[in-house]
């Protein structure tokens, strides 16, 4: 099996982390690690030698979603001339998380002492962004694939092997005496960048950009995973808490109307997101970012800086209310999710030839979500009436 890691938590997506490289400060250990030939880039690897497996960091999988390409479905990357990528540079998507994230550390650790029960949770007027992590960048499809050495060097000799990690799963998968899996991790964008939504919005923009980005790494690893030895008829999804419901989306995509899906088999463990079928609500979330960007369509939108949309995401999710809540999520859009997953699973849309093992993990991760006194009355009503049809 070939293992495709989804576990993309909510708005703190894992995804391909800043790696640790193998020295290459002599000529002839950089000239001996292997390369792979992309068409569009000729990438290198590092070496790990204590897990003996290649590290294929920070590989572009899709054009940079900036300029005109900024709120669009993502698209291949295309060049004349392959560059060459050695995969030092770390990239991760823009993200942020909401304040109350602040409040559950307390709440799971003090209980109510932790709070003014009587005023409840109130989400803070968010003025200034305090530095942000110097790898985020809008220009983030990128992904990691790390590989046995003995995997590798027999790619296009063998059927193909199997595909997950990092370290610690590579080394379990090749345990007695078993040829082991590759693994594959990717990012892609999240909140304003990545889930906007909304009728309005979707006249000149794709709703759910994030899932698309996601569907497009696993096309890419059809078309690209044996040439570092891996099988693309043994691909499986692993998804936890988001990643669960990520890998949800991707099981139903489309509503199965494009046939089989990019992978085999799909590990759904936990999934979890917070539903929004409701034009009404993500139409209400689209003109919070319009107010909040200062400008009035998506076209103005494309020619803001990248900086003034990161103080935008950081604000509104930032901001995020009720408690729990997190403003982006998958939606219901008509197109990559013409309904819930929950409702399309139970009418049979969706590629039925996949081999789905669901779990239960994360028993102890619902106190997160949960607020440290009823919500009030008040809040009750919007959060219905924008978020249910």
């Amino acid at each position: 099996m070939f293992i495709l890691e989804a576990l993309f938590k909510a708005l703190l997506v894992i995804s391909s982390s800043p790696c640790s490289l193998a020295s290459s400060s002599a000529s002839t250990q950089q000239s001996a690690l292997p390369t792979v030939n992309l068409g569009y880039e000729i990438h290198q690897a590092t070496f790990n030698e204590s897990g003996q497996y290649y590290n294929f960091s920070n590989i572009r999988y899709g054009a940079a979603p900036t300029g005109n390409l900024r709120f669009a479905a993502p698209t291949t990357p295309v060049t004349n001339i392959p560059v060459f990528n050695d995969g030092s540079k770390a990239v991760t998507c823009i993200q942020a998380s909401p304040a109350w994230g602040a409040y559950t550390v307390a709440w799971l650790t003090e209980g109510l002492a932790a709070f003014n029960i009587s005023a409840g949770y109130q989400p803070p007027n968010i003025t200034t962004m305090p530095a942000q992590d110097p790898t985020a960048s809008e220009d983030c499809l990128f992904l990691d694939v790390m590989v046995p050495k003995n995997i590798f060097e027999k790619a296009g000799k063998s059927i193909g092997a199997p595909v997950p990690s990092a370290a610690g799963l590579l080394r379990a998968s090749q345990s007695n005496g078993k040829e082991g899996v590759i693994w594959v991790a990717m990012n892609y964008r999240l909140g304003v960048f990545g889930f906007l939504s909304g009728p309005t919005f979707q006249t000149n923009g794709t709703a759910n950009a994030g899932l698309h980005d996601q569907r497009l790494a696993l096309e890419w690893v059809q078309n690209n995973i044996a040439k570092f030895g891996g099988d693309p008829n043994r691909v499986t999804v692993i998804g936890e808490s988001a990643g669960g419901g990520s890998t949800m989306h991707q099981i139903t995509a489309y509503g199965g109307s494009k046939g089989k899906v990019p992978f085999q088999q799909a590990i759904v463990q936990s999934p979890g997101f917070q539903m929004m079928p409701s034009a009404k609500g993500q139409e209400a979330v689209f003109q919070k970012f319009l107010s909040t960007s200062g400008v009035g369509m998506v076209q103005e939108a494309r020619g803001l800086s990248t900086e003034a949309l990161q103080f935008v995401n950081y604000k509104i999710v930032g901001e995020s209310f009720p408690y729990g809540t997190f403003t982006f999520n998958p939606t219901v859009d008509g197109d990559f999710a013409p309904a819930l997953p929950g409702q399309l699973l139970l009418e049979g849309r969706f590629d039925t030839t996949l081999k789905i093992m669901p779990a239960t993990t994360l028993t102890k991760e619902s106190p997160s979500w949960i607020p440290s006194r009823k919500t009030s009355p008040a809040s009750k009503p919007i959060s219905a009436s924008t978020s249910l049809p």
